[in-house]
């Protein structure tokens, strides 16, 4: 049981403060950092500290959060809540320490609220300005009944003489609906999400080891792919490559990291040097199942199993404009890249710069073959983009003239007529962000 007063008094012991009718001349609390206790006699405040203190090196900016409560506290009346929502690890609990330290500078104490508790009964006893920081609010305040007592509790608090300001930070905005799109219970509401280039690039500069240098593309690379990149992740991949001296790719299958679903793939033809020359399709999105075993095959683990899986089975995908069959056929160095024996829609090759052929042209996909020594574009395609017709003397088409040839294409099942199949070397690489479908690019083989 609290023995409350309305002369707002409490009762110093060490570092305990105690609500008491006892005129011990304690009005006010001083600033530092407390937390909430409860004992037989009744509830009572421990101060664990003067500040926060921070013995390692803090990464990512989120000065600008602080300033803008600071000046916000300034300036309007009343109380003020601020929501700092993300994923764990991205310096939310950090930031709130920050607001913290900032509050404690300002002669305002800060009680740290980790489970429910009585806080109309708490603020009461405050005849001051008070910061109550609720970390990870969704894990000590999980009940909604737990919530709707504190939702009553600020509302309640909005009439007292002296102001609150109260900071929540969530690792999944599951809060009350009652608190969003309330500003007047929760102004502001920062968003901590993926970390940044400049903040991962920090993080390399720092902890990656010098002679390591030239897997820092890699390292980039397997953390922006991943579902959750955190200063947490981000260390824990460096420290992985530091200590192993791999690249992501040789411990991507066993490290608790889960990839990106990825948006779709970009599919580029490459020369015998592995660089690309065509972007054939800029993105492609094929049906879930084939992007699982595509996805799958990105990483060095089960290449072999993929290429038995679909020795059989070619995979078609398409974009908006394109189709594409591949029939894959061995794996290279480069889990990404692929020798593989391509299919593609005619308006891909050499025909779409004869726009009257294109309009006449099969729907059936076309194999990229070999082109023939001394190939020239064929004649007829010449007459027809003229808009001319073949000579009445090939009516009977006999071997070699335009109409023949014609006839001969309208039935061809590769590109160039030699009805053998070039090994193609094309990368996929995965694509973690929207982009736009380019309709203007194609590849002339």
């Amino acid at each position: 049981m609290t023995f409350l007063s309305t002369d707002h008094i409490w009762q110093q012991s060490a570092n305990q403060y105690w609500p008491s009718t006892n005129a011990l001349k304690c009005p006010t609390i001083p600033a530092g950092l407390y937390q909430y206790e409860k004992s037989i006699a009744g509830w009572f405040l421990v101060r664990t500290g003067d500040r926060y203190e921070f013995p390692y090196k803090i990464y990512g900016n989120h000065d600008h959060i602080v300033s803008r409560i600071k000046a916000a506290w300034t300036k309007i009346e009343g109380n003020l809540g601020v929501l700092l929502n993300g994923i764990k690890g991205t310096g939310k609990t950090i930031t709130a320490q920050n607001i913290a330290n900032w509050a404690v500078d300002a002669g305002i104490p800060v009680l740290v609220v980790r489970h429910p508790i009585p806080l109309a009964d708490v603020l009461e006893r405050f005849h001051q300005e008070v910061l109550v920081i609720f970390d990870e609010f969704e894990k000590s305040h999980s009940d909604k009944d737990d919530q709707q007592a504190l939702l009553t509790a600020l509302d309640g608090m909005a009439r007292n003489a002296h102001r609150r300001l109260f900071v929540f930070t969530t690792n999944e905005k599951t809060v009350d609906t009652n608190f969003i799109d309330r500003p007047s219970r929760i102004r502001y509401c920062w968003e901590f999400d993926r970390l940044s280039d400049d903040v991962l690039e920090a993080l390399l500069t720092d902890l990656l080891d010098p002679d390591l240098a030239p897997l820092r593309a890699s390292i980039v690379t397997y953390l922006q792919t991943r579902k959750v990149l955190s200063i947490d992740v981000a260390k824990t991949v460096i420290n992985e490559v530091n200590m192993f001296r791999q690249d992501p790719s040789e411990f991507a299958h066993i490290l608790n990291l889960t990839e990106m679903d990825a948006l779709g793939f970009t599919l580029e033809i490459l020369d015998s040097n592995h660089n690309p020359v065509r972007t054939l399709t800029p993105y492609f999105t094929p049906p879930r199942a084939e992007m699982n075993r595509l996805r799958a095959s990105l990483v060095r683990s089960g290449r072999e199993k993929f290429l038995n899986d679909i020795a059989s089975n070619p995979l078609q995908f398409s974009d908006r404009s394109r189709r594409i069959l591949l029939e894959f056929h061995e794996g290279t160095d480069n889990p990404s890249d692929w020798v593989c024996h391509v299919q593609i829609d005619p308006f891909e090759t050499w025909l779409r710069k004869f726009p009257k052929v294109i309009d006449i042209h099969h729907e059936e996909l076309l194999w990229i073959d070999k082109k023939p020594d001394n190939w020239e574009i064929p004649e007829w395609a010449k007459i027809l983009q003229k808009g001319e017709k073949f000579d009445d003397d090939d009516e009977d088409e006999e071997e070699g003239s335009p109409r023949a040839a014609f006839r001969d294409w309208v039935n061809a099942e590769s590109i160039y007529g030699s009805k053998e199949p070039a090994d193609v070397l094309v990368r996929i690489t995965p694509n973690f962000e929207s982009k736009p479908i380019r309709l203007t690019e194609f590849v002339s083989f």
